[in-house]
This record gives C-alpha cells, structure tokens and sequence, in this order.
C-alpha cells in the first residue's frame, strides 16, 4: 500500500514515501516488460526456424524538430553481433543531410530501451510484411544468379575434364 504524504511534508517523509511509490512502480514495469519480452521471443523462434538470413527495417517512431534535425526509431530483423533476431535501432541526423546520419544504437529486441521496445509494437505487421517482400525479392535475386553460376561450373567442369 502506498503511503502519499503532502509537499508540505518534511523532504525525509516525501523521499520515503516516493521511494516506496517507486519500488512499487518498477516491480509492475519489470513485470510489464517480462511479459513483452517473453512474446518477442516466440516471435524470435518462429523467425529463426525460417532460416530467412535476410536483413530489412522499417520506421517505428521518432522525433523532428523545426530546425529539421531528426531522431528516427526502426524496428527490424537483422543480426545484431553474432546472432539473428528482432532488432531496434535509432539513428539521429538533418533532413536533408541524410547520408551524415549516425546509428546512435542497435540492439536486439530485448536489449533496447523500455521506451523504445513499446513504440515498436505496432509496427511489427509492418515488418512481417516487409521481411516477406524481402524473401520473394532475394529468391528472384538468387534464381537469376544460379543459371549464370551454373554456366560457370559447367564451363570450368569441362576445362578441368579436357586437361585430363
């Protein structure tokens, strides 16, 4: 049970009374934010069972302000170190000057900021739809290159058969 003391209470009171306000709120957001890690992670396993190796991001949130300078969130799947997953990233810059923007974070999914993993929920239809546009796009990509890296194998199979 919260104990609410007044501002006119002595700093000792209010400090104490805060701070058990505060215990309280962070054992409820530690709990809130278990609970949403828990569901990225099936998300994770579901993802990494498709073997995608396929890297796309899509906008989640952010900031501009009138001088045009610009923080821009992203959710993703990318691989983050060693290893694949649901990923967030921020990058900060000036409209305009896009190619001077800096990466100012990437982290998987539940390693990122509590604020920045809640913004990113609801655009995880986007990246579905994304990484589906991505997969169909690199198995084009890769049935073009076969035919050509077929004939190259067969070329050099039949050089190194004639040097027998």
């Amino acid at each position: 049970m919260a104990i609410l003391v007044s501002k006119d209470g002595s700093p000792s009171d209010r400090i104490a009374a805060a701070y058990q306000r505060l215990t309280e709120s962070a054992s409820h957001l530690n709990t809130a934010s278990d609970e949403l890690g828990r569901s990225i992670r099936a998300l994770d396993l579901a993802l990494a069972k498709l073997n995608l190796g396929i890297k796309t991001w899509v906008k989640s949130g952010g900031w501009e302000n009138s001088d045009s300078t610009y923080e821009d969130h992203h959710l993703g799947y990318a691989k983050v170190g060693p290893k694949w997953g649901i990923a967030l990233s921020i990058t900060r810059g000036m409209r305009g000057w896009e190619e001077n923007a800096t990466e100012d974070g990437e982290w998987l999914f539940n390693d990122a900021p509590r604020a920045l993993r809640a913004e990113a929920i609801n655009a995880l239809p986007d990246l579905i739809e994304s990484l589906v546009t991505a997969s169909d796009k690199a198995t084009t990509d890769i049935k073009g290159k076969t035919d050509h890296a077929r004939e190259l194998a067969k070329t050099v199979t039949a050089l190194a058969q004639a040097e027998r």
